[in-house]
């Protein structure tokens, strides 16, 4: 039987492997339009700032990326992240929150 980490849904993709999740977030961003890209940045500048003071994970942000990669419409996405930037002020939360 397969470890947990090299399971894969066979619904959606989804897998726990890290490597796999690099790879795949890592190819995904290179896929994105520029404004996009430089609004993914500026989150992470907030969050790492602000949350994780300077110390940011580089697998919570492949892991941000991967779980967006799956999404079929990237207006959600945007007006996430948006509301997330302009509420990060009054509510301090990891870019995890932005995952569940």
């Amino acid at each position: 039987m397969a470890y947990y980490n090299k399971w894969r849904c066979p619904r959606c993709g989804y897998t726990a492997d890290k490597e796999v999740m690099t790879e795949e977030a890592r190819a995904y961003y290179q896929e994105l339009k520029p404004d996009i890209k430089n609004l993914i940045q500026h989150l992470f500048k907030l969050v790492n700032k602000h949350v994780y003071s300077g110390a940011m994970n580089k697998m919570d942000k492949s892991k941000f990326l991967y779980t967006i990669g799956g999404t079929k419409d990237l207006k959600d996405v945007i007006y996430g992240i948006r509301i997330y930037i302009n509420e990060i002020l009054k509510i301090i939360r990891n870019i995890c929150y932005l995952i569940m």
